[in-house]
């Protein structure tokens, strides 16, 4: 072996970076580095694990913590070896997903270097073991068998193990000071004794465990410590199990000899005892408590309790640990060895741990009246119900109210019956029971006694799994294993909006009772809309029943199928699902009404309790009180008092059929009498009316000569109309006629006004062009420039007209010459000088071209001006011929209007002269007059050719009316005569009906008196029962000083709510801004309730109403919510406690999410104390703030008690529908 170097090697393990004691751990983390400064030789740093504490969620300041505590070490010591621990993981059986993983990055290593694998290493010469945590310790016995043993027995181990027979807490305090209790140990499976030495974390006290066996040769450098285990420890207290447990630090190991040396931490204790007297007699030393989490040692009462508290928090500590009832056996999942910061039970070990726990002394097998129910209870301040006998209450509640003395003792014994008839064995239906067997003192009512039947069995009901496949949004099959990853303790519920969190609860509730809680879903809608069919969950529980439930399966169809340790129990399975469904509620011993209000907190729920009347609190109370019997007994007075109602009221309506015939037979003679008088008045009345009508006929049919002569008038002036008719007639042909030559006129004068306007616009425009071209002044082009283009074109044109004239006189002269060769010759050459001359002439051209081309820009403005003055010149010759065009339209309109109207010409213009405006005017005047003269003889003669048709048809009508009115003159003198007959028959009618009810009223007057006698007799005993009416039912009395008999019982049972609802307040303040401050104001009143001779706390006073003394109303809302809260988880307490069904388990959905963020603490806090019949709990939250008081809960309690152990279970929505994912906070 290579000799080796003089070095020393720092150990430590389980420091645990977390927010409680977050400034101790740093404090401590400081004191390591500057021993590693301070000590010469260390040149190696070993972490067996759990740097962090937390799996999950843990805040940037603690994260920040540890790096730079790594960072620190780092700078002082060579090489850092980190062995992975339990708590450092993020989820269990995940070993690559760490917090730590920045510990791996390259530039780190071989400075600091993570160890996540089991590997063999040479450190400083020495050969080395890492055995990091697993969950499967398997893994780790493996590694370790498969070394060889000469190799082992020179290697040093370095490990996160649990191992057999170590300590996990070394002292056991009693809180009431009696002492210590001997050491708790761990049971588990054998630690390696391979090896030269085992240095391993995870247990927090510091110890070495010897091995009994030996396997290799011994060497003179390891003595008797060859194979030991040797636990670190943590360098620190870190909960109430390390309580008096001070020897803590860091191991300092020589790595040739392997001698270990423990330093000391300064900082080390965190947590003491301090006996109650001496903080009460005032007897403390402040600075012994400074800074320190406290135990009080002692008996003391609550309100000393409290009191103590607040004296401690004001001297500085850091928190006061609530005291904890004591009991002589713990339960299995209780003990330390299965729960501690940092001593979690590996997967391997459970099966060892439970046998060696099963050899110490258990208690007494549970009664049959249950099932699976608890060995022991470890519930702080158990609830025992207050037993109220109703019965026994009716004298006092008699005998106190408003009740007559010669009628109490009939009240009281008939409200005695009333309950026991409510409470009978026999079904009380409406022959059973009546009002007259109630009065009949012989008769005695048969009630369920002590020994009428066996106890109700209890339904103990801790789910082990649930399974779910095709349920709302859960698709593919989805196991829940309530036993194995959840466990005892605390399961966060969270994720986004939609992700189906809250189905797993629909999913427990729609298996036991194919309902579900979200309103609106009915029973078909549960089958996963993607899926369409095949619809399943099954729940199974601890005690060995299954209930699965099916809709639209492919096979069971919407049957629902209970086992019993896989045995199917087909009594259950009815032919309709309602019975079936009865006999489910009959074995869970519940139903769905009462297993919503009991064993899920709806955030409805709790928000419709917190924002509830008086009545709707009172009728709360009375259902978690159980007051059935007495609806029954008031529906039983109800329906006495309704059939008593039912005999008086017979009895009442033959005394009024008496009495209304009396009265109605003397009505009926006087209405006779009144009757005659009227007819004969009317007969009378009719004769003098048809006499006057007869008189008026005669009047009415006088000589009709004033209409002949008024006839005669009215032809005269018809025919006098016609004539002057006629003359109008003519006056408006003569002026229409005349009208025509004016619209002639009118024409051409139209036609000559719209030209000369045309006229006048176009002199206009042409003015205005003349004006534009005067106003233009073009630019006069260079003289010289002119001058020389000038006298070019001059030549050029002379040469041009020399080349014509020489070209013209030689073509002739060349027709006149010979065809012979000679003067072919010549006219050639004559062609070819023309050409010359030509090309001479186009030469010159293309020069005066180039020229007028050079100076084409001196020109440019003054070719524009140009331009323009010819547009304008150009718009102004239109414009003139425009002008002339229209002068000669004017000129011609005459022929136009002669041609449109078929007139000759001449005529047309003979009009224009000889015609004047006045001549117009007068001709339509003229006309208009004649046409309203003639229209006023017309209508004037319309009138009266009316007024003689209205005069003939009147004289033809006056006949016809006069022999209308004989005949109806007729039938109104028959008609009298019939009306007249009958009201003489009905007289005589009437007078036999008088004679007849006379007889009929003496028979009625002989049973008046004995009718009512029996009906005073009967008032009197309605007054019984409707004074037990009024009491026993829910509404209230009309007298404000009466209670009603409930209200009285309940009176007597608030003092159980008070109690626990005082409890669970007091919980909930805990570590608030309140902590300091509870002996004071608002709390003195609840927790001086102990301190009082009988009375205990008071929280609701006898109106349900938070008592005047707490000034509930002056109190912030996050106080007042705290009270209502309190008092609703009490009423949920007491009914469970209450129940025949025993939910090892309670589903909370977003209630916890409206309290702050001290209000959400102290509920996960508190959490088992609120709930302390349960196993565990499942909470669906969006709050961050309460999911972030997770870890802090986990840290600090789970090594107190071991019974909260804190975890997450996360929802999301995929592709393929909800599914969940766990992970331990």
């Amino acid at each position: 072996m290579a000799s080796l170097t003089r070095s020393r090697w720092l150990l430590l393990s389980d420091i645990h970076f977390r927010l409680r004691d977050f400034e101790r751990t740093r404090r401590t983390a400081e004191w390591i580095v500057s021993l590693t400064r301070q000590t010469p030789g260390i040149n190696r740093v070993v972490v067996c694990g759990d740097v962090l504490t937390s799996r999950s969620m843990q805040p940037t300041a603690v994260i920040s913590a540890a790096y730079r505590f790594l960072s620190d070490l780092s700078d002082s010591v060579p090489h850092i070896n980190v062995i992975l621990g339990n708590h450092d993981l993020a989820y269990r059986r995940d070993y690559g997903t760490t917090a730590l993983e920045a510990l791996k990055m390259s530039r780190l290593k071989p400075f600091v270097s993570l160890h996540e694998q089991v590997g063999k290493y040479t450190w400083d010469g020495r050969r080395v073991l890492v055995l990091p945590f697993r969950e499967d310790q398997t893994e780790l016995t493996a590694a370790v068998a498969s070394l060889d043993p000469d190799e082992a027995a020179h290697t040093v181990a370095f490990a996160h193990l649990a191992l057999n027979r170590a300590v996990t807490q070394r002292h056991v305090v009693h809180n009431d000071g009696s002492g210590m209790g001997s050491s708790v140990r761990y049971r588990g499976l054998t630690g390696p004794d391979h090896f030269s030495r085992t240095f391993t974390g995870h247990f927090h006290s510091h110890q070495t465990i010897l091995q009994s066996n030996q396997h290799g040769p011994s060497t003179r450098h390891e003595g008797h410590l060859m194979g030991s285990v040797t636990y670190l420890g943590a360098p620190l207290q870190l909960t109430w199990a390390d309580l008096c447990d001070e020897d803590r630090g860091v191991i300092l190991l020589n790595p040739e000899t392997l001698e270990h040396e423990l330093i000391a931490n300064p900082y080390a204790v965190g947590y003491t005892t301090i006996q109650a007297s001496d903080i009460l007699g005032g007897n403390l030393d402040a600075s012994s408590v400074q800074g320190k989490h406290v135990m009080i040692l002692g008996e003391f009462t609550k309100f000393q309790y409290w009191t103590a508290r607040d004296k401690l928090l004001s001297l500085g500590a850091q928190s006061v640990r609530e005291p904890r009832p004591t009991s002589a056996l713990l339960n299995l999942s209780n003990s330390p060895a299965y729960n501690s910061l940092g001593a979690s039970v590996p997967e391997s070990d459970r099966s060892v741990a439970f046998k060696s726990a099963e050899s110490r002394e258990l208690p007494e097998e549970p009664s049959e009246s249950t099932v699976d129910e608890p060995s022991v209870s470890l519930e702080p301040n158990h609830t025992q119900p207050v037993k109220i006998d109703p019965v026994e209450c009716v004298r006092g509640y008699v005998q106190s109210s408003e009740v007559e003395s010669m009628y109490e003792e009939k009240t009281i014994q008939l409200g005695q019956k009333l309950i026991l008839a409510s409470e009978s064995t026999t079904p009380l239906d409406d022959e059973a029971v009546s009002y007259k067997m109630l009065l009949d003192p012989t008769h005695s009512i048969a009630v369920q006694g002590d020994v009428s039947a066996p106890a109700k069995r209890v339904f103990v009901a801790r789910p082990q799994s649930i399974v779910i496949s095709n349920f709302l949004g859960i698709q593919e099959e989805c196991t829940i294993n309530f036993d194995g990853d959840l466990g005892r303790g605390l399961t966060f519920i969270v994720g986004s909006n939609g992700s189906g969190k809250s189905t797993l609860f629909e999913a427990i509730v729609w298996c036991q009772f194919g309902r579900c809680i979200r309103k609106g879903l009915t029973v078909g809608d549960v089958v996963n809309d993607t899926a369409g069919k095949n619809c399943m969950v099954s729940l199974s529980f601890s005690n060995g029943y299954t209930i699965t439930r099916y809709r639209k399966h492919g096979t069971h169809g919407n049957r629902v199928v209970i086992s019993l340790h896989g045995i199917d129990q087909p009594q259950f399975e009815h032919g309709e699902i309602r019975a079936t469904q009865a006999a489910i509620d009959e074995l869970l011993g519940i139903d769905y009404e009462t297993f919503v209000r009991t064993v899920i907190l709806e955030r409805e729920s709790a928000a419709s309790f917190l924002s509830s009347t008086t009545a709707q609190r009172h009728d709360m109370i009375e259902s978690t009180l159980r007051l059935s019997s007495l609806d029954k007994a008031a529906t039983l007075s109800r329906k006495m008092v309704r059939e008593i109602d039912d005999d008086a009221n017979t009895l009442n309506s033959e005394i009024n059929a008496v009495r209304q015939t009396m009265t109605l037979i003397n009505d009926r003679i006087s209405n006779r009498k009144r009757e005659l008088k009227r007819l004969e008045s009317e007969a009378r009345e009719a004769i003098d009316l048809a006499e006057a009508k007869a008189n008026q006929d005669k009047t009415s049919n006088q000589d009709p000569r004033t209409s002949d002569e008024d006839l005669n008038k009215l032809i005269k002036r018809s025919e006098k109309l016609e004539l002057e008719i006629k003359e109008s007639q003519q006056a408006v042909e003569q002026a229409e006629s005349s009208m025509k030559d004016v619209e002639i006129w009118e024409d051409v004068a139209t036609i000559q006004s719209s030209l000369n306007q045309s006229i006048r616009e176009t002199t206009s425009r042409c003015q205005s062009l003349r004006d534009d071209v005067s106003r233009i002044k073009p630019k006069r082009p260079d003289p010289v420039i002119m001058e020389y283009i000038h006298t070019f074109e001059l030549a050029h044109q002379s040469l041009a007209e020399t080349i014509s004239w020489f070209r013209q006189y030689a073509l002739k002269a060349i027709e006149h010459l010979n065809p012979n060769a000679v003067n072919r010759m010549v006219a050639h050459l004559i062609q070819i000088g023309l050409m010359a001359l030509e090309r001479i002439s186009s030469r010159l051209n293309s020069l005066l071209e180039q020229t007028k081309s050079s100076i084409a820009s001196q020109q440019q403005d003054m070719s524009v001006t140009d331009n323009a003055i010819k547009k304008i010149q150009k718009k102004l010759a239109e414009g003139e011929l425009n002008m002339a065009r229209l002068i000669k339209e004017k000129d011609e309109a005459p022929a136009r209007v002669a041609v449109d109207k078929g007139l000759d010409e001449e005529y047309v213009r003979s009009l224009l002269n000889k015609l004047s405006d006045t001549d117009i005017r007068k001709t339509r005047q003229q006309l208009s007059l004649s046409q309203k003269q003639l229209s006023k003889l017309l209508n004037e003669q319309r009138s009266v050719q009316e007024l003689r048709n209205k005069l003939q048809r009147e004289r033809m009508d006056a006949g016809e009316l006069a022999r209308k009115r004989e005949r109806e003159r007729e039938k109104e003198r028959a008609t009298l005569l019939r009306v007249l007959a009958m009201k003489e028959q009905e007289i005589v009618t009437y007078r036999k009906l008088i004679e007849d009810e006379t007889q009929t009223l003496n028979e009625k007057l002989s049973n008046y008196t004995a009718l009512e006698a029996e009906i005073e007799s009967l008032m009197s005993t309605r007054k019984l029962f409707a004074f037990w009416d009024d009491s026993l039912s829910r509404r209230r009395m009309k007298s404000l000083t009466v209670s009603t008999f409930r209200s009285y019982v309940l009176d007597k049972s608030l003092q159980e709510v008070n109690a626990v609802a005082s409890d669970i307040l007091l919980l909930l303040y805990e570590n608030t801004r309140h902590a300091r401050e509870l002996t004071k104001g608002m709390l003195r009143t609840i927790i001086t309730g102990d301190s009082e001779a009988d009375q205990g706390p008071v929280l609701l006073d006898p109106t349900l109403g938070v008592t005047k003394t707490l000034s509930y109303a002056k109190r912030s809302s996050g106080e007042r919510k705290r009270v209502d809260l309190a008092v609703f988880f009490a009423l949920v307490q007491i009914a469970q406690a209450r129940s025949t069904h025993r939910a090892r388990y309670m589903l909370v959905d977003e209630v916890f999410d409206s309290l702050d963020a001290a209000g959400q603490a102290a509920v996960v806090q508190q959490s088992s104390k609120l709930m302390s019949r349960t196993d565990f709990q499942l909470v669906v939250t969006h709050s961050e703030s309460l999911t972030g008081s997770a870890p802090g809960v986990s840290n600090d309690e789970g090594g107190d008690d071991g019974q909260n152990r804190v975890s997450t279970l996360s929802a999301a929505m995929t592709d393929k529908g909800t599914k969940f994912s766990y992970s331990m906070a």
